[in-house]
């Protein structure tokens, strides 16, 4: 047998074990330190409130120009189909004109349906007292889709990471 290959023999050395007092608490007999219970007026600790985001793979820390762009364009959208949206929703209700919240919805949003106005024969569809601005409905489908369009076109310049 080589000597690579032996176990050593603790005979050889011995190892110097002190012994158990009994009277003696060690660190894992000792008791647990009662706590108060918590008090209805406490605030319950939480996670840390000022916690680095984690970042998650496949995701860029900094926003892109490509990103940056496409989140002020949902912001712009978002606004031109909120007011577009409204005006639909008014028309329908019929809406008092004079009241200032429904005037200021009404011209915010003509600017917003002009170049839609022509496309069709009648822009108001009337039927058993309802009025439905068919423009509106229009320039609302016609921004939806400009929207996509831009969106594609920014995403062929957004880089994939390897």
């Amino acid at each position: 047998m080589s000597d690579q290959n032996r176990v050593p023999d603790s005979r050889a050395h011995p190892v110097p074990v002190e012994p158990v007092d009994p009277a003696r608490q060690y660190p894992s007999e000792t008791a647990p330190v009662p706590t108060a219970a918590p008090s209805p007026y406490q605030a319950v600790p939480g996670p840390e409130p000022f916690a680095p985001p984690v970042p998650m793979a496949g995701v860029p820390r900094s926003r892109t120009g490509p990103e940056q762009t496409r989140r002020v364009m949902v912001f712009a959208f978002g606004i031109i189909q909120v007011l577009v949206g409204l005006r639909v929703v008014l028309v329908l209700m019929a809406a008092r004109s004079d009241n200032a919240i429904v005037a200021t919805v009404m011209d915010a949003s003509d600017y917003l349906v002009a170049p839609f106005r022509g496309i069709l024969q009648s822009n108001l569809f009337e039927g058993s007292g309802i009025v439905l601005d068919l423009a509106a409905i229009l320039a609302f489908i016609g921004w939806t889709i400009l929207e996509l369009m831009l969106f594609w076109a920014i995403g062929l310049f957004r880089r994939e990471q390897a």
